[in-house]
């Protein structure tokens, strides 16, 4: 019992281990793409300050920045995967654990 015990010892160190990671890795994402949001941002009335694009231009640049944005939410998947655990995926299709991935699957419908 007691090895049994070390042994699921090492395997929560290792999830927890593999957890921190990937939220380290969304924070540094996270921050990379709101800076570069940001920077275009600036970049865009820049160019309109030193009247290189017209208002007009501005803001058919922004909606299309909105249109890729709504693309975004498909590379999150990860995050589920840190909140609910890293076998989510695989807990999702036994009927006992399909409450727990509930959060990250998308809505159907309207």
């Amino acid at each position: 019992m007691g090895r049994l015990n070390g042994i699921t010892a090492k395997i929560l160190k290792l999830e927890l281990k593999k957890v921190k990671y990937l939220r380290s890795l969304s924070f540094i994402q996270g921050t990379a793409v709101n800076a570069l949001r940001s920077g275009i941002l600036f970049l865009m009335l820049y160019l309109i300050f030193r009247q290189e694009i017209t208002i007009g231009q501005f803001f058919s640049l922004w909606i299309i920045r909105f249109t890729f944005s709504a693309f975004a939410g498909v590379g999150e998947r990860h995050q589920c995967l840190s909140r609910n655990g890293s076998f989510a995926g695989e807990l999702s299709a036994d009927s006992r654990y399909s409450s727990r991935s509930e959060a990250c699957r998308p809505e159907v419908g309207g």
